[in-house]
């Protein structure tokens, strides 16, 4: 294997790793909106929550995609594309009821 594609390969699962759990804790975690609530990202674009996890799967769909068979690298490979587009759509309008709980919440008195 090249040494290139190794290092493609490994930054793609790191970023792709990254995304997900930073994605997961951004969607699911018990302080995310006391933390995330008044970031300008958020406030911008409210559906990064959604998509950042989405373009963990898309950067980890690619990286394997590198290294199976032919057969079955092409269908992976545009799964991949498709997932990373639609995270990209998420990041920048996201319906409102798949936006997380402390997103969809009135803020309180």
């Amino acid at each position: 294997m090249d040494g290139n594609l190794v290092g493609s390969v490994g930054l793609l699962l790191v970023l792709g790793t990254f995304f997900i759990v930073s994605g997961w804790y951004y969607y699911r975690g018990r302080s995310a909106a006391r933390l995330l609530k008044d970031q300008v990202l958020f406030r911008m674009f409210p559906g990064a929550a959604c998509g950042l996890p989405l373009c963990g799967l898309a950067c980890i769909g690619l990286a394997t995609g590198f290294l199976i068979s032919q057969p079955i690298k092409q269908l992976l490979l545009a799964i991949s594309v498709l997932v990373g587009l639609l995270a990209l759509v998420f990041v920048g309008w996201c319906p409102r009821g798949l936006l997380p709980r402390w997103m969809r919440d009135p803020p309180g008195p």
